[in-house]
Formats: structure tokens, C-alpha cells, sequence
């Protein structure tokens, strides 16, 4: 018996020493190049809870980020939108000499339904150029077929024309009150001073009886009442203003607009302010 176990340890350590012997060899032999990862991953997609729009914005940024002279990992980042019958590159063609490019935030600009199992989802993407090229925003019209499968990129994408800037025609707010009584100056800045500054307690003196504004919560500091201008429309009295905030994180100064939907009672009050953004259920 002790002989059989003299056998079996030998074996053992045999093989240990055979096992050593492999690791050190391969650690001296050529190791393959690292694979190169591509350009970084984009940081920032709208939410949304369409599956069909989804899937276009991931291929949009995906699509629109590239090394210049890598087409194999381009393809190989678009493949899994792609149908069958799309080219591996979509369109895309890279050189040596064009610049790398990363997409880094995408939005739905457009969503048009062409068919009932086809849409034309327009994806609006902020890209830059190289690493520390100019910020730009294309605009790619992707083709987004629902199939038995799931969904597919079912032709070629393309560029597509953003928003055309125009300049707004007629009044924006109504009749124009040409006399400010001063109490409404006194009313817009002390409300914005406690908006902007975070000072929920003190809005309410501003504000109708019953009515709910969320403030900024001290993310800005108020500096100034710029200007002031009173209006009428059909659902009463509006008084626009401009005045400017300071950033306390960089110190920078923004001049702003807000609209107050005013209402006089006993004094004047602000009943709404048009800027308030949403507010939580």
C-alpha cells in the first residue's frame, strides 16, 4: 500500500513540475497586440420608452462614431442593427487621411410612420471631430423596420436638414401695457430673487393663495432686475423679465427672460410662472 502511494505522489509531482515548466515557456513567447477598442462609447441618449426609437438612437451613435481607417470595428458596431440585405457598412466609407470621429449625445429630432410595420426615425447627434475637433450636430434619418424577428435598419440611412431658423412674426405676448405700476416691479423682483436664490419661504408672499412653484433651490444667485415689460392677453395680465443670475460653481452671469402670469387682488400676486419646467406629481 505505502509503495502504491509512493507511485501516485511521484505521478503528482511529475506533473506539477511539467506545469511550470509549460507556464514559463508560454510567458517568453510573442503575445498578441491588445484589440483596439474604438473610439469612446457614446455618453448620453435621450429616454425613451420606444423600443423602435431606442434602437435608432443607439444605431445613430453607433453609425456616426469612427476611427477613420478601422471599417472592422465600425461594421462589427453596427452589425447587430443591421438587416440582411444592408451592406456591412451602411454607406460608411473611412481613409487614412479623414479624421476620427465620436458621437456623443443623441436625440429624436423626427418620427415619421411610413408604413404599418416601417418608420423614418430622425436622430439628431452631437459628434466631434477627433479628439479635440469642433462640436457639430448631424441630423441621420434612419429606416427602422419592424420584423417577425425583432427590429432591423432595412436600408441606408442618411443625412437629413435640422431645424430651419426663422425669425417669429406678430406679438409674443400679447398687448403691450406701455405704464409698469411700481408695485409689479417690486412684486417680479422680489419673486425672482426667491426663486432663483431657493427661498421657498418667501416666494409665497409672491404667490396666489393655493399656488405651488418650485424654486431653483440655490443652484444660481440672483444679481439684477434688467427689464420689465407688462402685457394683456386673453387669460390676463403677463409681465416679462429679464434680470441676470450668477453660477456660484463657475461664475459665470446668464441674462434671462421669464414670463410671470400676474393676477391683482387686493395687491398683485403671481399666479404661474411659465418657466417653472415640470413639476413632480
Amino acid at each position: 500500500m505505502a509503495r502504491a502511494f509512493r507511485i501516485i505522489f511521484r505521478w503528482l509531482l511529475w506533473l506539477l513540475l511539467a506545469w511550470v515548466v509549460v507556464r514559463g515557456v508560454v510567458s517568453f513567447l510573442p503575445q498578441p497586440a491588445p484589440v483596439n477598442a474604438g473610439p469612446p462609447a457614446p455618453v448620453q441618449v435621450e429616454a425613451t420608452s420606444d423600443p423602435a426609437r431606442t434602437f435608432a438612437l443607439l444605431f445613430a451613435q453607433e453609425y456616426l462614431t469612427w476611427r477613420s481607417n478601422d471599417t472592422a470595428d465600425h461594421a462589427a458596431r453596427i452589425k447587430p442593427y443591421l438587416a440582411g440585405n444592408v451592406e456591412e457598412q451602411a454607406g460608411w466609407r473611412g481613409s487614412s487621411s479623414a479624421r476620427d470621429q465620436t458621437a456623443l449625445g443623441a436625440w429624436v429630432y423626427a418620427d415619421q410612420r411610413l408604413s404599418n410595420t416601417r418608420r423614418l426615425i430622425t436622430v439628431a447627434v452631437r459628434a466631434r471631430g477627433g479628439t479635440e475637433g469642433p462640436m457639430r450636430v448631424l441630423y441621420l434619418a434612419v429606416p427602422v423596420s419592424q420584423t417577425a424577428r425583432g427590429l432591423a435598419v432595412d436600408d441606408l440611412p442618411a443625412i437629413a436638414p435640422g431645424p430651419v431658423h426663422a425669425d417669429p412674426t406678430g406679438a409674443l405676448w400679447g398687448e403691450q401695457i406701455t405704464t409698469v405700476p411700481p408695485e409689479v416691479g417690486t412684486l417680479a423682483e422680489g419673486f425672482l430673487r426667491a426663486y432663483v436664490n431657493g427661498s421657498e419661504a418667501e416666494m409665497t408672499y409672491f404667490m396666489s393663495p393655493g399656488v405651488q412653484i418650485p424654486s431653483l433651490r440655490g443652484t444660481m444667485a440672483w444679481s439684477s432686475l434688467d427689464d420689465l415689460k407688462l402685457y394683456k392677453d386673453k387669460d390676463g395680465t403677463v409681465a416679462v423679465v429679464q434680470g441676470t443670475i450668477r453660477d456660484p460653481i463657475s461664475g459665470a452671469s446668464l441674462r434671462q427672460t421669464w414670463a410671470l402670469r400676474l393676477e391683482q387682488r387686493e395687491r398683485w400676486y403671481v399666479k404661474d410662472l411659465l418657466q417653472k419646467g415640470a413639476t413632480n406629481p
